[in-house]
């Protein structure tokens, strides 16, 4: 089955009027996003070519790089509602190098704060 599909790029944008435009008019069947900053701009992006082709499927990538992610949790404030947070954060992490693991649960947000 999968030898008889096809796929091709049928349009290009850079920016998100112009993706919406070709969107419209191209109705494909999945659309390709790279998410670079600002992600505002890119998740309005998203939604105007969604509403310009609501069949398509879309496929988000990044490539943000641990450099830039920064993670924190609530946990145990009472008004927390995943409590498992904290686990199931340091699981998912647990491929990363532990450098890795070390600027995403702290130094970035020291170095964002300036309290590096």
């Amino acid at each position: 089955m999968l030898g008889s599909l096809a796929a091709g790029v049928v349009g290009e944008a850079a920016y998100g009027i112009e993706a919406s435009r070709l969107a419209a008019e191209l109705q494909p069947d999945v659309v390709l996003l790279h998410v670079e900053e600002p992600l505002a701009v890119a998740l309005r992006t998203l939604e105007l070519v969604q509403r310009a082709a609501p069949r398509a499927t879309p496929l988000v990538v990044s490539r943000l790089g641990d450099g830039n992610l920064v993670w924190a949790s609530d946990y145990p404030h009472v008004d927390a509602i995943f409590p498992g947070a904290v686990k199931q954060t340091l699981e998912l992490l647990a491929p990363l190098s532990a450098a890795s693991r070390a600027r995403v649960l702290g130094e970035n947000a020291r170095r964002l704060y300036g309290l590096a």
